[in-house]
């Protein structure tokens, strides 16, 4: 199992770096609660990293940031007030929600 799982986020990883808004849900639809968990705290400490990387530059780079941090947790709660037929999609959203904003 923990060999099966690492080939899911392995195949995974190669998705995180470009997951948008626009990509969101096929992202947390596409793969199980863990790995969509995963995948998007991935995506926010990527746009930390940068933000704190080009702080120095570029004055409004953490506001940037944040907006889009912000966009993310915007589309799943947006995704969490859908109507999701699977009560165990519906749980993985509500999951992911909770966690990202706390």
């Amino acid at each position: 199992m923990q060999i099966q799982l690492r080939n899911i986020l392995r195949e995974a990883s190669v998705a995180i770096p470009g997951i948008t808004i626009t990509n969101l849900r096929e992202f947390v639809r596409q793969y199980q609660s863990q790995i969509a968990l995963i995948g998007i705290q991935m995506v926010w400490t990527i746009k930390l990293t940068e933000a704190l990387e080009r702080n120095k530059n570029e004055k409004n780079i953490m506001d940037v940031k944040r907006k889009e941090i912000q966009a993310i947790n915007d589309e799943l709660i947006k995704m969490c007030l859908e109507e999701i037929k699977s009560k165990l999609d519906r749980t993985k959203v509500e999951t992911l929600v909770t966690i990202q904003v706390h």
